[in-house]
């Protein structure tokens, strides 16, 4: 696979674990990922050859161009008008020319999982094993589903519409997926469990409810 379209499918992973500061300066805004050994030399999208930094300081290692900082912008600018910036889009959402609109498919698993831990409070022990039963598909066609996987769903205030880009929430821009009584199904979901654990139960499905 290409290295670039390699880098895209994994962003969000890379993202998510990498710390939430530039590398060289500390600083938490204007943050970009960098690769140490970039890929025209030879490098990988490995974690290890990964680091986020400012604009600045990104600008400062490829020589000072500006064309860091100039691309730092137009992301920026992109998020503002709720449009695609970088990396793999967002599981029950699809893009086009820039344009983000809902997956109707992936928007029904999205309110599943939600539907599954929020209402019926199951634990993330337990979810995988409910949507491989059911044998609902991956974003990318992975062999299975992760609780991993389902955490990073469940904790995505893009689908109550929220854009957040580089840890900057640019507003309600995108169309949310879940409504405001799921809203208030989290916060009481949270409310109960604040610093519990849930703990598994068993399940019974009728037509792929769990009751």
């Amino acid at each position: 696979m290409d290295k670039r379209k390699e880098y895209a499918l994994l962003y969000a992973e890379f993202n998510d674990k990498l710390p939430k500061s530039c590398g060289n300066c500390g600083s938490e805004s204007d943050l970009q990922i960098h690769h140490v050994v970039p890929l025209s030399n030879g490098g990988n999208n490995v974690l290890t050859n990964l680091t986020r930094l400012c604009n600045e300081c990104h600008s400062a290692t490829h020589g000072g161009h500006n064309f860091v900082k100039m691309a730092g912008v137009g992301l920026r600018n992109n998020a503002r008008k709720g449009k695609r910036v970088c990396g793999s889009i967002t599981f029950g959402y699809d893009s086009k020319n820039g344009e983000i609109f809902i997956n109707e498919e992936e928007a029904d698993v999205v309110r599943l999982i939600y539907k599954l831990r929020y209402v019926y409070e199951c634990s993330l022990t337990e979810m995988p094993v409910i949507l491989n039963e059911l044998a609902i598909p991956t974003k990318r066609n992975a062999p299975e589903w992760k609780h991993q996987a389902i955490k990073k769903i469940l904790v995505n205030p893009m689908y109550f519409g929220d854009y957040i880009f580089n840890g900057v929430n640019y507003g309600n821009l995108i169309t949310p997926i879940l409504n405001d009584e799921m809203k208030q199904s989290v916060e009481a979901f949270n409310r109960k469990y604040d610093g519990k654990r849930v703990r598994p139960m068993q399940r019974v499905f009728i037509d792929g409810e769990a009751i």
